[in-house]
């Protein structure tokens, strides 16, 4: 349990450094750095509800400017096998502040960026 709550630790820095300075698009306004580690543990805790279960959530879609709500998971039990990760994906830099998910509603792998997280 210290080793995930320490791992967990370092991932909300990464992403609050990472939200810094960026754009929030609620309040259009800049993220201070206490602004992006109070956000980078709600992220963290979408993260961690998504890997135990399914979870709604909400985030504002960067085309449109609306809320778009969603059930998600990473959870490979709740998920198709024929949707399950193949091990062939991309060998880009993770971004830490895109979230992957899947979306039980559409039946298929979403992402969004953590800055969009609505509260």
């Amino acid at each position: 349990m210290y080793s995930k709550t320490i791992q967990a630790r370092k991932e909300v820095l990464k992403r609050a450094h990472a939200l810094k300075n960026k754009l929030n698009p609620i309040t259009k306004q800049h993220y201070t750095f206490g602004e992006a580690q109070r956000h980078a543990w709600k992220v963290q805790r979408i993260k961690e509800q998504l890997k135990t279960g399914t979870t709604s959530f909400a985030f504002v879609k960067k085309s449109t400017g609306q809320l778009s709500n969603r059930v998600g998971t990473t959870n490979l039990r709740t998920i198709p096998t024929d949707k399950h990760p193949n091990g062939r994906g991309t060998s880009k830099k993770i971004n830490p502040l895109v979230i992957r998910f899947f979306d039980l509603d559409k039946k298929s792998w979403r992402s969004f960026s953590a800055e969009t997280l609505a509260a």
